[in-house]
């Protein structure tokens, strides 16, 4: 069985970020993120859509380049990028090739293993990447990833497209690999089974939680119950009779939009799920384009699916 091993090194401190600030057209993105990853974490960065969590990224891996602040890799820190765009696949390779010929040195046996990992078993390995389906070719992408002598995953949304076996085999491979991660994803059955530190980020800064997802929605339950119970007590006592059917008219209001954000989500799930087994059908496997623009859509529908749960969450947390 094939075992993801992190190349040996680096010290306690695998990445660290100071103030960190990006903005675009004189209009800031977001501003003094600073933050502190240990060699070994498994790390999610979370937050509304729209926030940076990308740009961050991009900025830690030279893409882009910050506005103000720094931040600085570990020594002996290698890390590799994952963005879900596919852009360094070649068409007209099989899956073998494609990812032997980026490791000429390593074995067959060990390339087949990996993608055995990855589920390409048997003749699966010599189809050719231009008839995979989008998640098919996010999982040859994380191969091609994993294999890279590195020890410092950074990976943006690694679980868009894939199906149920495919996020399982990921989830197998991230939970034995003992290298350190930074992950920015929505998916939140894969971070709870994988975070031990997840940051907030918002426009203004990010927050630490020291724990994994449990924890993290524990303490920013408690933080939005504090705030709401708080704002009760102080508007409470000068409620008055007007006020009062006010409220309950705004009350019903949200109840009303709560029901309709709900019909809502249920319809982008089964677009979602439409689209992606659209994408998966072998019939447009060689038709690029098709599957490239399937996978927008359905990045486009995860996006305002996340905001419909956000949506969702507040006018939830707001009914109380």
């Amino acid at each position: 069985m094939f075992s993801f091993k992190a190349v040996p090194g680096g010290g306690d401190i695998a990445l660290i970020g100071e103030s960190i600030t990006k903005g675009f057209d004189n209009k800031k993105l977001f501003e003094n993120v600073s933050f502190q990853i240990n060699r070994g974490e498994k790390v999610f960065l979370l937050g509304s859509n729209g926030c940076g969590k990308t740009t961050l990224l991009k900025i830690l891996t030279g893409e882009t380049e910050a506005d103000f602040g720094e931040y600085k890799f570990g020594a002996n820190t290698y890390w590799g990028y994952y963005d879900q765009i596919q852009q360094n696949l070649h068409m007209d390779k099989t899956v073998l090739d494609e990812v032997w010929d980026e490791y000429p040195k390593l074995t067959e046996t060990t390339i087949r293993n990996a993608l055995a990992a990855f589920l390409f078993r048997g003749e699966d390995v010599f189809k050719e990447i231009n008839k995979l389906s989008g998640g098919e070719r996010a999982r040859v992408e994380l191969v091609k990833l994993i294999l890279k002598s590195v020890n410092f995953l950074i990976m943006d949304e690694p679980t868009n497209h894939m199906d149920l076996e495919s996020k399982e085999a990921l989830e197998n491979a991230l939970c034995e690999y003992d290298g350190t991660m930074l992950i920015v994803s929505h998916d939140r059955y894969f971070i709870n089974k994988l975070a031990d530190k997840i940051y907030h980020m918002d426009s203004n800064s990010v927050v630490c939680y020291n724990g994994d997802y449990n924890y993290y929605l524990e303490k920013r339950g408690n933080v939005q119950s504090a705030e709401l119970t708080a704002k009760k007590r102080e508007t409470s006592a000068a409620v008055d009779y007007r006020e009062q059917k006010r409220i309950e008219s705004e009350k019903r209001k949200r109840q009303t939009k709560i029901k309709k954000t709900e019909e809502e989500i249920a319809v982008l799930e089964e677009e979602i799920r439409t689209l992606t087994l659209e994408l998966e059908n072998p019939s447009i496997a060689s038709d690029y384009e098709r599957a490239m623009e399937l996978s927008n859509e359905i990045s486009q529908k995860n996006s305002e699916l996340e905001e419909k749960y956000e949506t969702w969450e507040m006018l939830q947390e707001e009914d109380k």
